[in-house]
């Protein structure tokens, strides 16, 4: 005990500075160390807890992805459907729309063919008329110069008869 009195050691001094630690320790343990792990523990719940959000959130983002490519799949072969679809119903409308202009334009051909023919008929009408009454005029004269009242009135009656028996027929003049 003398050399530790050589070197300046008092035991009560080191008792109480034992003791002053210990309180310190106690102390410092229950109101530092103790909410300090709490703090540590609770520090690193949250970071667990990131990083299972983390990895939650990169797996849904992941079938995220491929929900949007399965959509745009299936969006791209719908829109080539609808685009398919347009191009069969076009055509189909066109080729309506050629059949109705040929139905069209046969009922205008043969309605001009028909009146055409009218046309024509009711020309030659007009021609066996002006004909009649070109031969009557000729056949007057002719009867005024060369032949008797008499023989006028039979002859210009045979001759009216011969043309009415002639328009009755109904020949076609060429």
């Amino acid at each position: 005990m003398e050399i530790l009195n050589q070197f300046g050691f008092d035991l009560k001094l080191f008792i109480g500075q034992v003791v002053n630690f210990l309180v310190l320790f106690y102390v410092f343990k229950r109101f530092l160390y103790k909410p300090i792990l709490n703090v540590l523990a609770e520090r690193e719940n949250r970071i667990k807890q990131g990083l299972e959000d983390s990895d939650r959130a990169r797996l849904l983002m992941e079938e995220s992805r491929r929900d949007a490519s399965g959509i745009l799949k299936e969006t791209r072969i719908e829109a080539e459907g609808i685009i398919e679809n347009s191009r069969k119903m076009a055509e189909q409308m066109r080729q309506e729309i050629v059949a109705h202009s040929r139905v069209e334009s046969e009922k205008i051909i043969a309605q001009a063919q028909a009146q055409a023919t009218l046309e024509m008929e009711k020309m030659q009408g007009n021609l066996r008329n002006i004909s009649v009454e070109l031969s009557q005029r000729i056949l007057l004269n002719v009867i005024r110069s060369v032949f008797s009242e008499d023989e006028k009135a039979k002859i210009m009656q045979r001759a009216l008869g011969q043309i009415e028996a002639d328009r009755g027929e109904q020949h076609p003049i060429s």
